[in-house]
């Protein structure tokens, strides 16, 4: 049921009151502890509530059916993600929250593992640096047309080009 009424505010302002009835089993299902809420109040509820729905509908074909795929890969992390700012907007002690803020801090303003794995490129190198790098020794012209004999290769070069 929805009932719209005006009112005053002190600055003589028109403002709307918004009435909806709803079942004590979707009140207590959406956690509503106050029975009046702000305009801004009432779309953060309705947000998160759609937000956990659509979580929980993405989230069940991914655990379903164990997709592998990135784009699965990305919606999991997605709704992982969802789910943690859910958790984040219930917690209601100053503590907890500063816990948070410390172990986030912890994680983000460390250096990852691999930092020490990875080396930069360097910015120029020649071939023989390279060729040394690589320990390439290239290949024996006697194999090569060992192997070129053995093929008995009869087109032209033209054309063997072409078919590539």
């Amino acid at each position: 049921m929805l009932l719209i009424s005006e009112s005053q505010n002190i600055k003589k302002n028109i403002m709307k009151n918004l009435s909806i009835a709803i079942s004590n089993d979707d009140y207590k299902k959406i956690g509503l502890t106050k029975e009046t809420f702000s305009f801004g109040e009432f779309l953060s509820i309705i947000e998160n509530e759609i937000a956990a729905q659509t979580a929980t509908m993405v989230a069940e074909p991914v655990e379903k059916y164990g997709s592998a795929s990135s784009l699965s890969n990305k919606i999991s992390l997605q709704v992982r993600k969802l789910t943690l700012k859910q958790r984040i907007d219930q917690i209601t002690t100053e503590v907890a929250l500063r816990r948070l803020e410390k172990f986030l801090n912890e994680i983000t303003l460390s250096k990852p593992a691999s930092a020490g794995i990875f080396k930069p490129i360097k910015k120029d190198i020649s071939v023989k640096q390279m060729i040394k790098a690589q320990k390439y020794h290239g290949i024996d012209a006697d194999i090569l047309d060992k192997i070129t004999h053995e093929l008995n290769i009869q087109e032209p070069l033209d054309e063997l080009l072409k078919s590539v």
